[in-house]
């Protein structure tokens, strides 16, 4: 892996390019993807929890993260290392009135006690020296008043690498190698109860975003059906079609946020400047009573996490699936979920009609699965594998198309006489 001094000198540096500011404004901004999703997500996280009338934004960028803020009233300050970035910046913030400062995310340009709330968005993941960081950052913000910054979670690398059978070490190594521009920062929510018991001030929130993104965001979907191509073709529906849009929403900000580091890649932390009041123990408290709940969920397993009362959380996810494409992207989420070890109970999550289709499509899927896994593996061992050799050629291989479709032709007519007989 990249040393911590090469990947500090690239990140910093990357900025100054105006090349690199350009493209960057441009694919912020895109609504392509899940960049409409995130977008609305972040900005909805950082308001919600920011304190205070003055606000300093570190690494403003093109301000995605605080403009929203300015634009209700709060006052904003704005630094960054990038002059293009502080002018691009500016031309966004159009006339309301910004403070914008070129200067050094670990040097803030300002004197102690100076604002009410720090954010920063998309900006500390990017840096290995984080203790360093966020001692300079709580250092200009007045006493009771906040940090709000995303980092990517290491407890989610250690969850699905144990889940896969995997080293935590092999997962990070997959994801950046020895490339600096490719690192992305991630800690484990007792790295920062331990540093804000050290500094004598309060975790006051955890809050795991990104759970339907994919992507290193959340590694759980790479072995269910919302992974590849299908999903990327769903994904690019989220610029088009605000029922799904909505739906994606409600999910990530009524479900995953209210839930543990280990559901998702990336979440989004408040720090308090103040002592703690035994906020920080209840935080991990509540990651530890997600992490211990049981296999097949029912609502009442996660009524003590949700923020809305279960038939509220009902009502409102059911009026979702009365769109087509809400229900099949649910159904793609679940059998992610399933490869994590978990499964929900339909009947008691949903209303009969969609219970039971996602329970046919599951069964469905499953039968898809166990003939594929057959089919591909059968021809691998003892004694076909030499049987089905020849001149050094497997022609296993060139025989599972018609594995497939013979066994597809048993299973369905299987299901068409049970169907007959009921």
């Amino acid at each position: 892996m990249a040393s911590e001094r090469d990947i500090i000198a690239y990140k910093t540096g990357a900025w100054t390019d105006p090349r690199m500011v350009d493209w960057y404004a441009r694919r912020v901004s895109e609504n392509v993807g899940g960049n409409r999703l995130v977008n609305r997500v972040e900005t909805g996280l950082i308001a919600a929890h920011v304190r205070g009338r003055e606000v300093l934004d570190v690494g403003i960028g093109t301000g995605r993260a605080s403009l929203p803020l300015l634009e209700a009233g709060l006052v904003l300050t704005g630094i960054d290392s990038s002059q293009a970035m502080l002018d691009e910046c500016r031309r966004r913030a159009g006339s309301h009135p910004i403070r914008l400062e070129l200067g050094d995310v670990s040097a803030i340009p300002f004197a102690n006690a100076s604002f009410d709330s720090l954010v920063s968005l998309n900006v500390l993941t990017h840096f290995p020296n984080w203790r360093a960081l966020l001692s300079e950052w709580l250092r200009v913000v007045r006493p009771g008043g906040r940090l709000v910054f995303d980092v990517y979670s290491l407890d989610h690398i250690d969850a699905v690498a144990k889940g896969h059978d995997m080293e935590t070490s092999e997962v990070l190594g997959g994801l950046w190698g020895d490339d600096p521009s490719r690192y992305n920062l991630r800690l484990g929510i007792a790295d920062l109860a331990n540093f804000a018991g050290e500094r004598g001030i309060t975790l006051a929130g955890i809050h795991p975003y990104s759970g339907t993104v994919g992507g290193d965001q959340n590694l759980w979907l790479e072995r269910g059906w919302a992974h590849g191509r299908v999903w990327e073709r769903m994904k690019s529906w989220i610029a088009e079609d605000d029922r799904l849009f909505e739906f994606l929403v409600f999910l990530e900000t009524e479900l995953f946020v209210h839930l543990n580091t280990q559901v998702s890649g990336r979440y989004m932390v408040v720090l308090e400047k103040s002592p703690d009041d035994g906020r920080t123990a209840h935080q991990l408290q509540r990651q530890a009573a997600v992490a211990a709940l049981p296999d097949l969920l029912s609502m009442d397993d996660l009524a003590p996490f949700l923020a809305l009362a279960p038939q509220t959380w009902r009502e409102r996810c059911n009026g979702y699936l009365a769109h087509p494409r809400n229900r099949l992207v649910l159904f793609q989420l679940l059998t992610a979920l399933k490869e994590a070890g978990k499964t929900l109970d339909l009947a008691d999550w949903f209303d009969p009609a969609h219970a039971a289709l996602l329970d046919h499509w599951q069964l469905a899927y499953d039968l898809d699965q166990r003939i594929y896994s057959l089919a591909s593996g059968w021809h691998q061992g003892a004694p076909y594998v030499e049987a089905l050799t020849y001149k050094g050629v497997p022609l296993g291989p060139g025989l599972e198309y018609e594995t497939v479709r013979a066994m597809m032709r048993v299973a369905l007519a299987s299901h068409a006489e049970e169907a007959g007989h009921e």
